[in-house]
């Protein structure tokens, strides 16, 4: 869908453009914050019963399914989901 015309989005560039890099690439952080959030929600909405690593490799998925073939995508998922379980058990093992 277009339906800003050429004249105003050559205007919102030319503001964003005008403000310095620092703040550019802040606002690109926080855009792409926001997008991985509203991601991480609809899985959490479509999937609640995914435990919080299932959710972080679901959220991958969606966010790379056109990148990776499925094959990899497998074995990246399967890869995160080992990081993160060893991740967990040893935040235990700190616990006691």
């Amino acid at each position: 869908m277009k339906d800003t015309p050429e004249f105003i989005m050559q205007k919102q560039f030319e503001i964003i453009y005008a403000k310095p890099i620092s703040e550019r690439w802040q606002m690109a952080v926080d855009m792409s914050d926001f997008g991985r959030a509203m991601v991480e929600k609809r899985v959490r909405k479509n999937f609640p019963h995914f435990d919080e690593i299932e959710v972080k490799v679901q959220t991958f998925k969606e966010f790379y399914a056109d990148t990776f073939s499925e094959s990899q995508m497998e074995a990246i998922a399967e890869s995160m989901r080992k990081y993160w379980k060893g991740k967990k058990q040893n935040e235990i093992r700190n616990l006691e």
